[in-house]
């Protein structure tokens, strides 16, 4: 869990923070953004800011794709030798 405590573009709200968990024996990453609101105007936000974290993610779950057999969680090998 990530607190955002700075930043230009995000409007001071409660408690906002990013949040990664793994889930289903480490195979499944969840990332979600919690209390986040973003200092420009919605309209503004969905085709500029929006775009730009959507981007980040998709580099992030491609970067984790590649990395996958290097970092092959216990249980996936187990599952592969009983196949």
């Amino acid at each position: 869990l990530f607190y955002v405590t700075a930043g230009l573009l995000v409007r001071k709200t409660e408690r906002p923070r990013f949040e990664l968990r793994q889930a289903l024996d480490g195979r499944t990453l969840l990332a979600a953004i919690h209390e986040f609101s973003p200092r420009l105007p919605w309209y503004v936000y969905i085709v500029t800011q929006a775009v730009a974290h959507a981007f980040v993610m998709w580099l992030f779950a491609r970067h984790l794709a590649r990395i996958e057999g290097v970092h092959e969680h216990p249980s996936a090998k187990a599952v592969a030798a009983s196949s």
